[in-house]
C-alpha cells in the first residue's frame, strides 16, 4: 500500500513528539530505519519533546545496526544535546554501550 502524499513522517505524536524515526530507533528496527532514512529521506535530526533524536534512542539501547544506518545518513548531526544536555555519545557511555560510543567518537561526537 503506498503512503499518502500528504503524510509528514517527520511529525511527532501529540503526547511525546516522537516521530516514526524515533520509534524505529528505540526498538532497534534496522530495516524500518533504513527505509525511513534512505528511501523516504526523513529528517534524522528531528527531536521529540525531551530533545532526543533517533540517534539518542539507538545509542541508549545499543542498537548497533541502527546507529550505523543513522551515521550514514546525509545531514546527521552527532553532537545534538537533548533537554538534559546529553549527546547520543553521553547516553551510550551512561548506558554501557562501548561499541556505539566508539562509533560516535569516530564520527566526531563529543560528550
Amino acid at each position: 500500500m503506498p503512503l499518502a502524499k500528504d503524510v509528514d513522517l517527520d511529525a511527532g505524536d501529540a503526547g511525546t513528539g516522537r516521530a516514526a524515526i524515533h520509534k524505529a530507533a528505540y526498538w532497534g528496527h534496522a530495516h524500518t530505519t533504513k527505509t525511513l532514512t534512505q528511501d523516504l529521506r526523513v529528517n534524522p535530526n528531528v527531536r521529540d519533546s525531551e530533545g532526543d533524536t533517533a540517534l539518542h534512542d539507538a545509542a541508549r539501547f545499543g542498537h548497533v545496526e541502527v546507529v550505523k544506518l543513522l551515521l550514514a545518513t546525509p545531514g546527521i548531526q552527532v553532537g545534538i544535546k537533548n533537554n538534559k544536555g546529553l549527546t547520543a555519545l553521553a547516553l551510550a557511555e551512561d548506558y554501557g554501550k562501548p561499541e556505539v560510543a566508539a562509533m560516535l567518537r569516530a564520527k566526531g561526537s563529543r560528550l
